[in-house]
């Protein structure tokens, strides 16, 4: 391809992404270092991700179970937690980077992914080249992706934030793409699968995405545009919840298999709130205290967005939204609303009301917009604005492009994690005893109170890992075999190739996976598998839906001509 033969346009769109990557990797330099920084979660990611790979190698699909956390015992964390930025993370391990590094650039990605995002979004706003690129800067270098990064380690809230401007992006060309039915069936399949993504990212964060879209469709649009396309938008957003129900589903209706909601997770929202006036001092940088609800603020940029949206709504009263979302937001980010969070159980999933900071930062960008887009607006006044952003933004980021440290270990050490990988312990089995006393990993005991090496019986081995095992013994008498891992729906036993179920008559290893093993003749041997195929009857419905709205998203895909002439 010979640059200098390509159109303007192109030109222009090619070296605005270069110099937009360009920025976000040298800014983030810190993340190509193999290395872990000690932030709130960065050990729980690696540690997550390691597993994530294990259970992906030994034919864990989709993975809900982590085979070597929680002191080897397991931990269910995958079929409640986020996946994108581990399924990257293990991608990249795949090709052969280190698990430090493998989170490091998965991170990197989720940036570029999202700066790349908003200036398309910007763009197809009829915003400028230039504002387009300073906007798109912005969404990275605010206070609160710099401090997701570099002091909370938010990889899933990363990802989710990143993919929230493809999907605003997707609905704009969709809203506004006329008689073009080859685009609206790119947008529309766009659409379901960035829908899906961003569920797969974060989905404490979808409860505050889900209004914020809607404001977005019925405000930015002809009252006429809105009737001809609101159901085709929906239809396509429904397509990627459904996609995506084979995490969601399960997650949300299988609580009561964990300690989640007896845990401390749902009330962590007390002591999560900023003080009001402290939201908007933008003096404030990484340093400013040890605590991070002390650190926070909206950024230099999104209190410039302040002024331009009083003003412009001085000129034009009809643009008042984004102003007020804006303000919302603050409002559940503050102490003021303490009485709300304390009296709604989805705001309590949301966990930290400081997560409404992307939702400025967000609706400062649509303030910016809107501004831009008025033709009242004199050039000297967009240049002094332009001026004023750049400062702002490299103010921010200079504040918040820090680390507080790192750490290091080698890819097995990741592997064999013992920490559960969750600030909480929050996903450990209600069942869950430990510790138990696991002398080897495979145990047994003829008598139910004594306890053996299963060592002792010879056994010859065709299978171990943390997802499956599966060995040949022979035995004369009755007993029962202990694997050192926790009793969780999903895992099945088979003897001698018949489908079996656990024993729970084990006081010392309740909450453990034992198996009954009836005595056989001298010679003869029992066959013995435990895997944990991931299923229950909820985890099979979701997955068929998943299923079944891909082949209906291919279906449209291959004949959307004549589906959309009929609509």
């Amino acid at each position: 391809m010979n640059f200098y033969k390509l159109n303007n346009n192109l030109k222009k769109l090619i070296f605005s992404l270069i110099l937009l990557i360009t920025l976000v990797v040298i800014g983030n330099h810190f993340l190509l270092a193999n290395v872990i920084f000690e932030g709130d979660d960065y050990i729980h990611h690696a540690a997550r991700t390691a597993n994530y790979y294990l259970a992906l190698k030994q034919g864990q699909f989709p993975v809900r179970w982590a085979p070597n956390l929680n002191y080897s015992y397991g931990y269910p964390v995958f079929n409640y937690t986020y996946h994108t930025p581990y399924f990257i993370g293990s991608l990249l391990h795949l090709l052969n980077f280190s698990i430090q590094q493998s989170v490091n650039i998965s991170v990197l990605f989720s940036l570029i992914l999202g700066v790349i995002g908003c200036y398309f979004f910007v763009r197809s706003n009829k915003v400028s080249n230039v504002w387009s690129i300073l906007l798109s800067l912005v969404f990275i270098f605010n206070p609160y992706t710099l401090l997701s990064i570099y002091w909370r380690g938010a990889v899933g809230e990363l990802y989710f934030y990143s993919l929230v401007p493809w999907l605003l992006f997707l609905i704009n060309k969709l809203m506004l793409t006329k008689n073009d039915i080859n685009l609206i069936k790119f947008y529309f399949v766009g659409i379901s699968i960035s829908t899906a993504l961003i569920i797969l990212s974060h989905l404490p964060s979808v409860i505050i995405l889900a209004p914020v879209l809607l404001i977005f469709i019925l405000t930015q649009f002809d009252k006429k545009v809105i009737e001809n396309k609101l159901l085709l938008i929906l239809t396509s957003g429904l397509i990627g919840l459904l996609l995506s129900s084979w995490y969601w589903i399960p997650a949300c209706f299988e609580q009561w298999m964990i300690t989640y909601q007896s845990g401390s997770s749902l009330d962590q929202y007390h002591s999560q709130f900023a003080l009001m006036i402290s939201i908007f001092d933008i003096s404030k940088n990484f340093n400013s205290s040890d605590k991070f609800i002390d650190v926070i603020q909206i950024g230099a940029p999104s209190f410039l967005s302040i002024f331009v949206g009083l003003f412009f709504i001085k000129i034009n009263k009809k643009n008042i939204t984004w102003p007020i979302i804006f303000f919302i937001s603050v409002f559940f980010l503050s102490s003021y609303s303490y009485f709300i969070w304390d009296n709604s159980l989805i705001l309590k999933y949301v966990q930290y009301p400081w997560r409404f900071l992307w939702v400025i930062t967000l609706s400062s960008i649509l303030i910016f917009i809107e501004f831009l887009k008025s033709k009242t607006v004199p050039i000297i006044t967009r240049n002094i604005l332009a001026i004023l952003v750049i400062v702002g933004t490299i103010f921010s980021a200079n504040s918040y492009i820090a680390i507080k440290g790192t750490t290091s270990r080698t890819d097995f050490d990741w592997y064999q994690t013992f920490a559960t990988g969750s600030s909480f312990d929050e996903h450990r089995p209600f069942l869950s005893k430990t510790p138990y006393n696991f002398p080897e990993e495979l145990l047994y005991t003829d008598d139910g109170q004594q306890i053996h090496r299963l060592t002792e019986l010879n056994p010859e081995i065709l299978h171990f890992d943390g997802t499956t095992v599966e060995y040949l013994i022979s035995t004369d008498k009755d007993i029962v075999v202990i694997f050192k891992r926790l009793f969780y729906p999903g895992w099945e036993a088979w003897l001698d190739g018949n489908k079996v179920n656990f024993t729970d008559n084990l006081p010392k290893y309740s909450g453990v996976l034992s198996l009954a093993v009836p005595a056989k003749e001298s010679g003869q041997q029992s066959d013995i598998k435990i895997q944990f195929t991931g299923y229950t009857p909820l985890r099979k419905f979701s997955e068929a839906v998943s299923l079944i709205s891909l082949l209906g998203l291919i279906l449209f895909f291959i004949f959307y001509k004549s589906l959309l002439k009929n609509s």
